[in-house]
């Protein structure tokens, strides 16, 4: 009896060992935030789409002097190269996408 709990527990150890390893990607790890743009260009986003969180970083405070409408209650004005975008903050959900002038 004792030599089958010694095998069993010897297995089930082996077993919780043989299931750890490297990630998938190892050797070169991606980012979330790569991930999720899809390596997509600001000319690329679309209304309805999400704006990564690397091209939310630049506000419109002043968006007026910029020729734009007011935001929405729960929404900033974002500039990422010539475009401003309407989204959300918390999720970037995109509402609009206004193409600045230089």
């Amino acid at each position: 009896m004792s030599k089958l709990v010694l095998v069993i527990s010897f297995f089930s150890n082996l077993a919780a060992i043989s299931e750890a390893g490297p990630p998938a990607s190892f050797d070169e790890p991606k980012s979330v935030e790569r991930e999720m743009a899809g390596d997509k260009l600001p000319s690329e986003f679309e209304r309805g789409d999400y704006l990564p969180i690397q091209y939310r970083g630049n506000l419109l405070n002043h968006w007026k002097t910029e020729g734009l409408r007011e935001p929405d209650a729960g929404f900033e004005w974002v500039r990422a190269d010539q475009y401003a975008f309407l989204i959300n903050p918390t999720s970037g959900f995109i509402r609009d996408i206004v193409e600045l002038e230089d």
